[in-house]
């Protein structure tokens, strides 16, 4: 069971992850060449969110057994822990989507951003874990791995068309019709419901794949070739113009499950696990940051050096939202800490290592 052993490779990887969200973001090769962005952070940098959803398959999803899910206490829980972190961060950016007069104009608005993009650019990703988890516990319960795994790739196919390969699908009068409608609903396909089911699936499939033999080199190359079929992949859409928006590539699939095996049956003689609340956080807080790091340049007359040269803004962005994160992280466990010592929780070491595990 994925959650009986620690997985440290994974655990680090989900710091990478986070400064792939934030290359993302601010787009670091934007003054040197755009055609690094299109490569390095626009192809090969998508894998972070998949990567994300696929840990929540792995190690929610992947503890239960097909037709037990839903009535699950512990997944109903953690879709509880979901929505909390997703009505926080919503209560947190809400002052910044007022001021800059983004707040939604109508109920139906204000449901399609709760529902698909989130209320502000990055929380789309909380919304569509969520959808995705509902989604995918719904099929396993009913039809099994092997139908649910082919609709959740169909629904991808679909979503693909919508996004990176809209170019496509646009040339068609009844797939632009069939997309004008979906576009009305919820304005990407990078969703819960066309995105989220089919990453969230690997990562099921990943965490039984962890205990058996294999040959890790051919599971290495699988990674390696699956990198540089989605760079391959990547280069053409950019190349021709196809893409409506670029987070959703053919490629994506494989390259995620291979990742996140290969992490998985990675040993690492380290303890890591203090990089699942940080990265969290990083993803987070990273536009919050992006803003104080453009204000305290204009403050101190420091625009073109900072925000000017593309490299040097990513870097300070991911400075200051690793020093807030690990505030916040700080700020977390000593709450924590006073609350367990209020309710009268044992002070020695087995108290302390009950609630490290609890802030995981």
């Amino acid at each position: 069971m994925p959650e009986r052993r620690a997985y440290q490779a994974i655990d680090l990887f989900r710091m990478v992850a986070a400064f792939l969200v934030i290359a993302i973001h601010t787009a670091p090769f934007a003054s040197i060449d755009p055609a690094l962005d299109d490569i390095v952070t626009y192809t090969l940098g998508r894998i972070a969110v998949p990567f994300f959803l696929a840990t929540t398959g792995f190690f929610v999803l992947g503890r239960h057994r097909a037709g037990s899910i839903l009535a699950s206490r512990s997944f109903r829980s953690q879709l509880g822990k979901l929505a909390t972190l997703y009505a926080i961060a919503t209560l947190l950016y809400l002052p910044i989507t007022a001021y800059a007069g983004n707040l939604p104009d109508s109920l139906f608005s204000a449901v399609q951003a709760l529902v698909f993009e989130g209320t502000f650019y990055h929380l789309w990703y909380f919304p569509a874990s969520i959808l995705g988890c509902v989604l995918v516990a719904l099929l396993l319960d009913r039809f099994g791995m092997r139908i649910s795994l082919a609709i959740a790739a169909a629904l991808y196919l679909v979503g693909m068309l919508g996004d990176s390969y809209y170019g496509l699908a646009s040339q068609a009068d009844a797939l632009r019709s069939f997309y004008d409608v979906v576009f009305s609903v919820s304005p990407h396909t990078r969703n819960g419901v066309l995105f989220a089911p089919l990453f969230l699936l690997i990562g099921v499939i990943a965490s039984k794949q962890v205990s058996g033999s294999g040959n890790e080199g051919i599971r290495c190359a699988g990674l390696l070739a699956s990198a540089a079929l989605l760079v391959a992949e990547g280069a053409l859409v950019h190349g021709l113009g196809l893409d409506r928006h670029d987070s959703m590539y053919l490629m994506l699939a494989p390259a995620t499950y291979f990742l996140i095996v290969v992490l998985a049956r990675t040993p690492l003689r380290l303890n890591a696990s203090w990089a699942r609340s940080l990265s969290l956080w990083i993803y987070i807080l990273h536009p919050l940051c992006i803003v104080l790091v453009r204000g305290a340049a204009k403050a101190c007359g420091l625009t073109d050096i900072v925000v000017g040269n593309s490299l040097v803004f990513f870097a300070a962005v991911c400075l200051v939202s690793l020093a807030l994160s690990l505030a916040a992280v700080k700020a977390k466990a000593a709450w924590r800490r006073r609350r367990l010592s209020a309710a009268g929780a044992p002070c020695g070491a087995h108290g302390a290592n009950d609630a490290v595990r609890r802030l995981r």
